[in-house]
């Protein structure tokens, strides 16, 4: 009994039950949940993990000898560091498909806050921006993307050219790829969308830091979202 129920189980959340004689069925991983009747959420776990791999029911990890390994284990003989990163990756999809950063769902920050929005879409911003603020984000993919940066911010403070907003990769001493020039827009929740051109485009796999300068000598900036098309 201890060798069936892993391979029922499997089978029954993978709908390969009838697709093979011998189980279980790990040839083809890509045949999985192919009928109606599947374990939908473990068919998406599967479809958006870093290399399709994870663990989505009891006995996810059943696979042949040899077979392709599902369970999202990972090893290292001798390790030195981990690394938890919470929240997306971002940069999911098609290579043409503009990458969509939130500003609320960073990996990291500094001298920021978070609160509800009040723009399109709902969600938090991110608020209590000064010289000292910047914001990091893991796994940001840049491969066919990056050409042009918009930036979704507001600001209740006066006047124009208040500061700017600057794109790094992998450093916050890194020379800035795009700088978005802050204006006051009427309000901490009243929003406009900068677009500025990337000089070098950024390509590859990242971890992109937002960094903020300032000579208000204060906050002066809301930011929503970032878009890298």
């Amino acid at each position: 009994m201890s060798a069936l129920v892993p391979r029922i189980s499997a089978a029954l959340n993978r709908t390969t039950l009838l697709s093979d004689a011998d189980q279980p069925d790990g040839e083809n991983p890509a045949g999985y949940y192919g009928n109606a009747q599947t374990n939908h959420y473990a068919r998406i776990v599967h479809g958006v993990a870093l290399d399709h791999r994870g663990y989505a029911f009891p006995y996810d990890d059943v696979g042949p000898t040899g077979g392709a390994d599902q369970s999202g284990f990972v090893s290292d003989g001798a390790p030195t560091l981990l690394t938890v990163t919470v929240g997306a990756v971002h940069g999911s999809g098609t290579a043409s498909t503009p990458v969509r950063v939130t500003a609320s769902q960073y990996s990291a920050t500094n001298s920021t806050g978070t609160e509800a929005t009040g723009d399109t879409g709902g969600g938090d911003d991110v608020g209590w921006i000064n010289s000292a603020s910047w914001l990091q984000y893991d796994n940001v993919d840049f491969t066919g993307r990056g050409g042009t940066v918009q930036a979704r911010y507001a600001s209740a403070v006066a006047g124009s050219s208040l500061g700017s907003i600057q794109f790094r990769l992998d450093s916050l001493t890194a020379a800035p790829f795009a700088t978005v020039t802050v204006d006051g827009t009427g309000g901490w929740q009243d929003w406009t969308t900068a677009t500025v051109p990337a000089s070098p485009v950024p390509s590859g796999t990242h971890t992109l830091y937002v960094t903020f300068a300032t000579g208000t000598g204060g906050n002066f900036v809301n930011v929503n979202w970032f878009v890298f098309s």
